[in-house]
């Protein structure tokens, strides 16, 4: 993980949340409050070693996480490389904490090898491999999510206070990685419903429900320093892109309380940047085509949608996810479809056997429901929601598919045959990511075409995030040593000449292409694909139906005419 993510440039959210953690610890400040802190504090904990400049006269800190951000990894008084591989390298720490956390539980499960195959299995996941290696909040998010199944299912194991609170910890701090980890409360108590009634003797629902809401108040205060503020305190409300549509609904409910604006906007609010923070997810989550651009459009399949689709993710989980886990993800649903079949017509407690017992001692029976409900729900969470601009977001699937793969080893491991197919899976797993490296991040399987044909189905944080402006800055260089002019379009928070490249616009002039001058241009998928109101054809419509000549990196298309040639 480590060696392919120098070869990286900084992707398109990281400016966000490299920052965030080291500057809200050092001074106070949240650079940006869309989502929680928690993971980005532990990518602040290196930063505190290091100890950059926080930056603390930069009026931009609160209004605009981009240029602060830039000027935070590009403008510090410590090398851009040392802040970025130090942040990256706490999630990777992460992402090795959740690879071994699987291991642990299938160990426990079904015994060593499974565990075994589980871990490598989750370890040369590409979306892990590509996102668990970035300073975003993936890993982290996915490493709470799989803990808080974990600590559930500890629980049920042997119901005590101790355990539950120790649940009830672990969702608290789940929650605080991100919002949509709030899923959680609705997955858990539907898989302990699943699960069927506990043994006696368990706490009773009384202290549950007040341990899991006074711990998650405790923890979110905790992460956000028990503040309090007031609207008027919030810079950003002034200077945010849709300030006059918060300001006119700030008037609104203001008349609608029979109060005044100024009023409302000193009112102090507990845990604001906490409601600020959900209230955006909330609003991305349900408008991605207004949070995004009025005029943006959405793409998957060379198609594009105002709001996307609800079959989106099912379509990135089939062309980024290797074959051999598409076959161990069917497999596994016909297992569960056959156990379910098994089940019907049985009475309550028919069929389940509680740890320990003959036949089931490590308890699989009762743990089904902690394994598949919650990725389930969340799945089905990100299907319901507009968003769709990035498989990442199905991360903390992966590592309940692992589990998965551990229990097919067990089930299926015992015969030579068996082994021995479960060993070419591996391999052809483990092949299929190492063949795309350092590029994990834009993984399509075989199928799918790989990442060179990827943007023939998706774009965004899918195949371009901003990622290969390394590789960039190494092909101008060796054009312009050629004696070529060069332009570019590219995508992504940092640009070229943050990396010491200055790449002049593409001009609007369709003679650049018939081979008359020696020309390079440079435009990320991301740019060449988008479409939007303003930009029906495209942002440079005379490329549209011409394809690149090659790529740089994975993410970036390449378009050098050839003269004309001659007529004898």
């Amino acid at each position: 993980m480590f060696a392919a993510q120098v070869r990286l440039s900084p992707v398109n959210d990281e400016p966000a949340n490299i920052p965030s953690g080291y500057v809200a610890l050092t001074t106070g400040r949240f650079v940006d409050p869309t989502h929680p802190p928690l993971v980005r504090y532990v990518m602040a904990l290196p930063l505190l070693v290091l100890s950059p400049s926080p930056l603390p006269d930069d009026p931009d800190a609160e209004r605009d996480w981009h240029p602060f951000g830039r000027r935070f990894l590009f403008q510090n008084d410590r090398p851009w490389q040392a802040i970025l591989w130090s942040a990256r390298g706490a999630v990777i720490a992460l992402s090795l904490g959740l690879v071994a956390l699987v291991f642990v539980w299938v160990r426990r499960l079904w015994g060593a090898w499974p565990a075994a195959v589980a871990a490598i299995f989750l370890a040369f996941e590409p979306t892990l491999m590509g996102h668990g290696s970035l300073a975003t909040l993936d890993a982290g998010a996915s490493l709470t999510f799989f803990g808080t199944a974990a600590t559930y299912w500890r629980y049920r194991q042997r119901p005590g206070r101790f355990r539950f609170a120790t649940f009830a910890l672990v969702l608290a701090l789940a929650v605080m990685s991100k919002f949509s980890n709030a899923v959680l409360l609705v997955a858990i108590p539907l898989s302990g419903a699943l699960c069927g009634p506990l043994r006696a003797p368990a706490p009773s629902r009384r202290f549950r429900a007040i341990t899991v809401v006074a711990t998650l108040v405790l923890v979110s205060s905790a992460c956000y320093g028990f503040r309090t503020r007031s609207m008027a305190d919030d810079p950003q409300i002034a200077h945010h892109r849709e300030a006059a549509a918060i300001s006119a609904g700030i008037e609104r409910i203001a008349r609608t309380l029979g109060t005044d604006r100024d009023t409302l906007m000193n009112l102090p609010i507990p845990l604001y940047d906490l409601l600020k923070g959900a209230g955006l997810q909330v609003f991305h989550a349900a408008a991605q085509d207004l949070w995004e651009d009025a005029d943006f459009y959405q793409y998957l399949n060379g198609e594009y949608s105002r709001s996307g689709w609800r079959t989106y993710y099912l379509w990135t989980f089939g062309l980024k996810t290797t074959i051999p886990t598409l076959v161990l993800t069917g497999l596994l649903v016909g297992l569960a479809f056959a156990r379910l079949g098994r089940l019907a017509g049985r009475g309550p407690t028919d069929g389940v056997v509680s740890p320990g017992k003959s036949g089931d001692p490590s308890g699989t029976s009762r743990t089904w429901p902690i394994l598949v409900v919650p990725p389930l729900v969340h799945l089905a969470a990100c299907s319901a929601a507009t968003i769709a601009i990035g498989h990442r977001y199905l991360l903390p699937v992966y590592p309940m598919l692992a589990m998965g793969a551990g229990f097919a080893v067990s089930r299926f491991g015992r015969r030579a045959f068996g082994r021995a197919v479960i060993g070419i899976a591996l391999a052809w797993h483990v092949a299929s990511s190492l063949a795309v490296w350092p590029h994990a991040i834009a993984y399509f399987n075989e199928v799918a075409g790989g990442p060179r044909d990827g943007w023939r189905h998706l774009v965004d944080s899918n195949l371009d995030w901003g990622q290969d402006l390394l590789f960039l800055r190494e092909d101008v260089q060796a054009r312009r040593a050629e004696g070529r002019e060069v332009f570019g379009d590219v995508f992504g928070t940092v640009r070229p000449e943050d990396l010491g490249v200055f790449l002049p616009p593409i001009p609007g002039d369709t003679r650049l292409l018939d081979g008359s001058r020696p020309v390079t241009l440079y435009v990320s998928v991301n740019r060449w694909l988008l479409r939007s109101r303003a930009h029906p054809d495209g942002l440079h419509p005379w490329l549209r139906g011409r394809a690149p000549d090659r790529f740089v990196g994975v993410s970036i298309a390449v378009f050098e005419p050839r003269p004309p040639r001659s007529s004898r």
